[in-house]
């Protein structure tokens, strides 16, 4: 499955990272400045059963669950294209989806994974050292797959496929650190995978997941939630990611034929 997300413009790239056929690879990566695409970097070491996650941090940061169900952590500091190398963040739990992260504040940083018991667990990075694993619902709020954090407006929003397929949300108002709790978003639908939530523009959230039928279909908030919508036919068994750059919105999911991108 593809992780992908949008790099600020200081970095002025749009990146993926990628899980790679053998689990000592952790990871691909390849940039989009314009005009295109790099093409491939090659294997960041490490190894995983899931894909990784990044996000920009002062640094570019990628976190990525061990083959020993812990989060590991990869630093590229900027202007020197150098990754800092595999290394274990956090040492306890124990998680079985891909880790999402945000930073809902200058120096923050938010990981999100699924534990064996199928909750969603987080874990914060406040500029100097980690918290342990704290569960975010209560005991009936179980999800299939691995969760999606996406920062929209002042609240930091989870999504997941619950254990009925439908989508699920819980969002935190980050001033206050309240969680809504989790509600069903739509009763509709069918999920195959984890989501990927992305902010498209001011008041406007995108939650992009794969069906049962193994296409890609993508729900709008605007105010209100829109239903499932198509974005055209195209066969995967994996769950897209959705992100934004240069004011475009791409989802990117993986295919017989390798990755595919639809803007």
């Amino acid at each position: 499955m593809p992780g992908s997300y949008t790099v600020p413009e200081d970095w002025n790239s749009s990146f993926i990272f990628v899980n790679g056929v053998q689990q000592n690879f952790s990871g691909y990566a390849t940039s989009a400045s314009p005009p295109g695409w790099s093409g491939w970097w090659g294997s960041l070491g490490g190894g995983t059963n899931y894909s990784p996650t990044a996000l920009v941090a002062g640094s570019l940061v990628s976190y990525a669950i061990g083959l020993n169900a812990t989060l590991y952590e990869n630093i590229n500091t900027p202007g020197t294209g150098i990754w800092s190398g595999w290394f274990q963040a956090i040492p306890s739990g124990t998680l079985t989806s891909a880790p999402t992260a945000v930073c809902p504040a200058a120096g923050v940083t938010d990981v999100f994974g699924r534990g064996t018991d199928g909750h969603v667990y987080e874990s914060i990075f406040n500029g100097s050292s980690w918290s342990g694993w704290n569960a975010i619902g209560t005991s009936t709020n179980v999800i299939q797959f691995g969760p999606s954090a996406a920062i929209f407006g002042n609240q930091l929003v989870l999504t997941a496929a619950g254990t009925d397929g439908k989508l699920w949300e819980d969002f935190q108002t980050i001033s206050s650190g309240v969680w809504s709790g989790w509600f069903q978003v739509t009763s509709s639908g069918a999920l195959a995978s984890s989501p990927s939530g992305v902010t498209e523009s001011s008041g406007v959230f995108d939650v992009f997941i794969t069906g049962t039928d193994g296409n890609v279909y993508m729900m709008r908030y605007n105010g209100s939630w829109s239903g499932w919508l198509g974005t055209g036919p195209h066969s995967t068994t994996f769950g897209p990611a959705g992100a934004v750059y240069g004011g475009q919105l791409t989802v990117f999911a993986q295919g017989s034929g390798g990755l595919y991108e639809n803007v």
